[in-house]
């Protein structure tokens, strides 16, 4: 009777079985999580401006692979400094002596500082090679967009 029972169960065991066959597997669904920064202010200047932006308005999106900002400038307002029109740059994060710059199209742009994981902070004041003044300072606040995307 016990040798019945164990095939019995044997057997269901190997006819119930899933199959290993990824075919019959459904698709994955995924998500790729982009990183957008927003420039929301732009300060400073001789004038000793401060200049508020919406979200939306300016996006730079960082690619450190290929060393490319795609930068998205949809600001009609021509008072207010917005740093770039749009338009893909070169860029390179150098380091001197503990601090960051950011090169832009082969000039320093000014001291990138990132004062929170949402927040950065450029300030062309200061430079790998001194202080500067009545230039502008630049915060950019991050936004993560998610995509949806199925994998086979």
């Amino acid at each position: 009777m016990k040798t019945k029972f164990l095939f019995i169960i044997a057997c269901l065991i190997i006819f119930t079985s899933c199959s290993l066959n990824d075919s019959d597997n459904e698709s994955i669904p995924a998500q790729i999580v982009t990183q957008e920064w927003h420039l929301t202010e732009s300060s400073g200047g001789f004038a000793g401006v401060d200049n508020q932006f919406d979200l939306e308005t300016i996006i730079w999106i960082f690619d450190a692979e290929n060393g490319n900002i795609a930068i998205t400038n949809n600001n009609t307002d021509d008072t207010k400094e917005d740093a770039f029109p749009t338009g893909t740059y070169q860029y390179e994060i150098s380091d001197v002596e503990g601090d960051s710059y950011i090169v832009i199209g082969g000039n320093e742009f000014g001291q990138i500082t990132f004062t929170a994981s949402d927040k950065i902070t450029i300030d062309q004041n200061q430079t790998s090679t001194g202080s500067a003044a009545d230039l502008y300072t630049y915060v950019l606040d991050r936004k993560l967009i998610t995509t949806d995307v199925t994998i086979d």
